[in-house]
């Protein structure tokens, strides 16, 4: 949807084989650069969220740049998140980085692998 009078665009994104949402939220990045003046959201499509990884007690790198790009889509597509297993101090450090986000996420005892998945209900 194109608003000329108040120079807002708001963008559908298609399937881009290989991103994940902190992609997404890159490419929105590099359109509003490039468009001076105008407010730019790119809404991208539903997709299943990763395993968060966690090494020696810390969120990864990669770990953090994906709770990141979640939580963008999060707000973008109007849905929340549950983070399932993992210990409950890595839960807390990724809910930390949602919340950052504007995300509350519901929090979930599970296997030693953290699963973020978007809540049903």
């Amino acid at each position: 949807t194109l608003d000329r009078e108040n120079r807002r665009a708001l963008v559908r994104g298609g399937v881009l084989p290989g991103a994940d949402y902190a992609t997404y939220r890159a490419l929105e990045s590099r359109i509003a650069a490039q468009a001076h003046g105008w407010t730019i959201e790119l809404t991208p499509p539903l997709a299943a969220l990763p395993d968060i990884a966690v090494e020696d007690g810390t969120l990864t790198a990669t770990a953090i740049s994906s709770l990141r790009g979640m939580g963008w889509a999060a707000k973008r597509l109007g849905l929340s998140i549950t983070l399932r297993g993992g210990t409950p101090e890595s839960r807390e450090m990724a809910a930390a980085i949602l919340n950052e986000m504007g995300v509350v996420p519901s929090l979930e005892v599970g296997g030693s692998v953290m699963q973020a998945q978007w809540a049903t209900g």
